[in-house]
């Protein structure tokens, strides 16, 4: 296990090994420009093996560390890669835009999600409803037409009209919230729900 230890919450986080993948820059490449270490980032596969190999090379340098390693870990280093044979798989096409086009990778030059404006297939959004509290209805008429226009126009679903819910009795008692959802489930079995949780952003107890 790899133990990192976060100075924030000076707690100890234990990582599997065969999960982690090393991401960004070191602390020694942030202090320098960005088209300085721009090689070293996206380096090809042949300056890649070139790198690996001279890291391998310093490792067996030591010939005692190195007999401690192998015997430790049970493996031997090779120096030099393997070299197996690829083959290039074909330029697939992709369907999108409700089956209505498709797109030879092949001929696109840039990331193919920008060629779609809607998905393949989505179900409708009919059964679904949003909870407010007693001072949110001026936010809640805002985010159903934002939500409603994103659905339909942008990404060409069926939308019906959501099933709203005011929240009675005190804003901020949890309870009322519980209990206002499951009684609007139990009477149409909503797909999903939207909480306009009160108070400010980042401080709503109902959120907590």
């Amino acid at each position: 296990m790899i133990r990192c230890h976060l100075e924030r919450t000076n707690q100890d986080v234990y990582l599997v090994p065969e999960t982690c993948v090393v991401t960004g820059i070191t602390d020694e490449q942030k202090g320098k420009n960005f088209r300085a270490i721009k090689d070293e980032m996206f380096a090809n596969a042949q300056k890649k093996a070139e790198q690996a190999q001279l890291f391998f090379q310093a490792i067996k340098r030591d010939k005692t560390k190195y007999k401690q390693f192998v015997d430790k870990f049970k493996i031997e280093v090779m120096e030099t890669p393997m070299i197996a044979p690829g083959y290039p798989c074909k330029p697939a096409s992709v369907i999108g835009d409700g089956k209505n086009k498709d797109f030879n990778l092949k001929d696109l030059t840039r990331d193919f999600s920008h060629e779609f404006t809607s998905p393949l297939y989505s179900p409708a959004l009919s059964s679904w409803g949003i909870f407010y509290s007693n001072y949110g209805k001026r936010e809640l008429d805002q985010f159903i037409k934002e939500v409603q226009n994103t659905v339909k126009n942008d990404f060409k679903l069926e939308c019906k009209k959501p099933k709203t819910i005011q929240i009675e009795g005190k804003d901020f008692d949890a309870r009322n919230w519980i209990d206002a959802i499951k009684q609007a489930h139990d009477e149409a079995k909503l797909d999903f729900i939207i909480i306009l949780a009160p108070g400010k952003k980042g401080n709503s107890p109902i959120y907590d």
